[in-house]
């Protein structure tokens, strides 16, 4: 409270606890320059920070790099006020259950280094105070190695803000898991900070309020149980972190029931344009029912021509059909109320590597039951008897075994094809794991099977990366993953072309002395702006040509080496913005997705670097040509 007196003036009274945080609101809401006349012993900050630094690193304890200035503060405030003797008291310290041995021996560190710079004895209620500061700024992680104990009032709590969402939205969240592991981290801190009425800046609660205002609503319900439970008001600023998981769950949700559409090169390019021309037509019932359902075309068309190329063609039309049956059935569909359904878009591009695999699988089945020559050499049964039944038995075994591995054994195909792949999600965040996810699909790609076959693999680990990086700003921190669909894609310095950095390559190709070559280059130029490089993958070709195969290898690792120490050095922003746009022409995109004009020397570095590496390769192959057209000539 405020108290006046005349002749005397104004003083702030109440508990130690109390003058603190209005000194600190104080600090934060007025001009800097009211710092150093309030604490002008501790205007400068450089050795508290590293006090702070060095005891995180020591006691392994994790905070957001952004909330660090604010612990700073807290702290300067903390010896301003010990050196004029104005203590904690041990009796302000309300909960001290809640501070684990982590906090205390983090709290004991800093204290160490303080005490030693300034001379000034810091009691054990001040160490707590200090323990409560780290662990409201806290960031709760959970992996393999370490997992954490979550008490019972924080499940409560969640349990009875999932209970309180249900009853005014008619939305059950209570099944996920995600939600609920989200929250219930979120917990540990936020419970400290409600308890002690700790400030946390939220620096995109206009941006959450604004364009997610329907979880913003389901958070603000939910923050009522921990209004009631706290007697407190819960700030804007939390409800909007609280609302993060949230945002999280309505969009796993939505992706859960909507299908994953997946465009054709030509159908990118028409919606650039039509981005642009709201007139045009919409185009995309062309990409539903073409490039959404291209495991169902790899399957038919492997079985297909495996049956042409192992001489089988009577059986030839038969099997494609029945590969995909068996597809289908491997996905392992449900019929719901009459519905047929398969889970998790398995038709389109994330089940080519499926697609494949059913494919040879149901070509060996029928090839192997022809080279038996049932009914061959049988003259009592007419033709199309005979025919019929040849047919009718390897149709019956290929579903039989389909239906055996997929509804007695239970086993998923899917699955445990991108199992296979798993090693990609470990460490994609460090430099070789990043590089890995860069280069894998590339050689695939080179071979001609399209790297959406590792969409499967590779969108999870890019999500959940995102999604990180956009809580870490949104909590005041730092986006700290590289490994992400923007970085990879959007921003279109490691695609610039497309995967493997083509769009030097093409535009070497429009110069070219070759005739092909250069017709080629024009035809593949406006699509390479885009970042579309598949008519010059397979028009050039780069598929399956040796010369040409190598360097777009060497360029998906040069690239994504370039782009993540860029990034790891503090050189170019990562992305901490979800946006999936890919087809926006780099240095374009580049600036859009890092917010970053550096984003421009970079892609000029890269386009240099590309372009040296395709050279040597490209005139030996465009001498290739020229010397062929001659040949044709003559």
């Amino acid at each position: 409270m405020i108290e006046r007196k005349p002749y005397y003036g104004i003083r702030i009274k109440g508990s130690e606890f109390s003058i603190r945080l209005c000194l600190s609101a104080l600090l934060y809401e007025y001009d800097k320059r009211w710092f150093k006349q309030i604490i002008p012993k501790f205007q400068s900050s450089d050795e508290i920070r590293e006090a702070v630094l060095t005891s995180l690193k020591q006691c392994g304890y994790t905070v957001y790099e952004m909330d660090i200035p604010n612990m700073v503060l807290q702290i300067q405030i903390a010896l301003y006020r010990a050196e004029k003797n104005s203590f904690i008291k041990d009796e302000e310290i309300e909960r001290e259950e809640l501070l684990k041995e982590n906090d205390i021996r983090i709290a004991q560190t800093c204290g160490v280094c303080l005490e030693k710079m300034f001379h000034i004895n810091l009691p054990i209620p001040e160490i707590k105070y200090l323990a409560i500061q780290f662990l409201g700024k806290k960031k709760t992680v959970v992996s393999e190695k370490n997992g954490f104990f979550i008490d019972m009032e924080i499940n409560q709590l969640v349990n009875r803000m999932l209970e309180s969402v249900n009853q005014i939205f008619q939305l059950d969240f209570r099944t996920d898991f995600d939600l609920n592991t989200s929250l219930r981290q979120h917990m540990v801190s936020l419970r400290i900070r409600l308890q002690y009425g700790l400030r946390q800046d939220n620096p995109l609660l206009k941006e959450i309020k604004e364009e997610y205002t329907f979880p913003y609503a389901i958070a603000a319900q939910a923050s009522t149980v921990l209004s009631e439970h706290f007697h407190t008001i819960v700030p804007d600023e939390e409800i909007g972190y609280i609302a993060n998981p949230w945002i999280d769950a309505v969009a796993s949700t939505m992706k859960k029931v909507l299908p994953i559409i997946l465009t054709g090169s030509l159908i990118f390019f028409y919606n650039v344009f039509r981005s642009y021309l709201s007139f045009l037509p919409d185009l995309s019932p062309i990409s539903n029912f073409s490039f959404g359902l291209l495991a169902i075309f790899v399957t038919f068309f492997v079985t297909h021509e495996a049956m042409l190329k192992l001489g089988h063609s009577e059986y030839q039309n038969n099997a494609a059909l029945i590969s995909i049956a068996a597809y289908l059935l491997l996905c392992r569909p449900q019929v719901v109320d009459g519905v047929f359904q398969i889970a998790n878009g398995r038709i389109g591009a994330a089940g080519i590597m499926m697609g494949i695999v059913v494919g040879l699988y149901v070509a060996i089945v029928f090839h192997l039951y022809a080279n038996l020559h049932v009914l061959k050499n049988n003259s009592t049964l007419p033709d199309f008897v005979g025919e019929w039944i040849n047919n009718i038995i390897p149709i019956t075994i290929t579903l039989a075994l389909s239906m055996i591995f997929a509804n007695m054994l239970q086993l998923d195909l899917y699955d445990i094809l991108v199992n296979l792949f798993m090693p990609l999600q470990k460490g994609a965040q460090t430099l070789p794991g990043f590089i890995l996810i860069c280069f894998v699909p590339v050689i695939f790609y080179s071979m001609g099977i399209s790297s959406w076959v590792f969409n499967a693999v590779t969108t999870p680990i890019f999500m959940v990366a995102i999604a990180e990086n956009i809580e870490a700003v949104a909590n005041g921190g730092v986006a700290m993953n590289i490994a992400t669909s923007e970085a990879v894609f959007t921003a279109a310095l490691i695609t610039m072309g497309g995967r493997g950095g083509t769009l030097p390559l093409n535009v070497l190709m429009l110069g070219s002395k070759s005739n092909k070559l250069k017709t080629m280059g024009k035809i593949c130029i406006a699509p390479s702006l885009f970042n579309i490089n598949e008519p010059l993958m397979f028009g050039a070709p780069v598929v399956f040509n040796p010369l040409l195969m190598l360097p777009i290898l060497i360029n998906s690792i040069t690239g994504p080496a370039i782009v993540w120490l860029t990034m790891h050095f503090g050189l170019l922003n990562i992305p901490s913005k979800m946006v999936q746009v890919g087809q926006i022409p780099a240095p374009f995109s580049s600036v859009m997705i890092t917010g970053d004009w550096r984003a421009v020397p970079v892609y000029v570095v890269l386009f240099i670097v590309y372009l040296i590496t395709w050279y040597p390769f490209y005139k030996v192959y465009e001498k290739q040509c020229v010397e062929e057209e001659s040949k044709g000539c003559a």
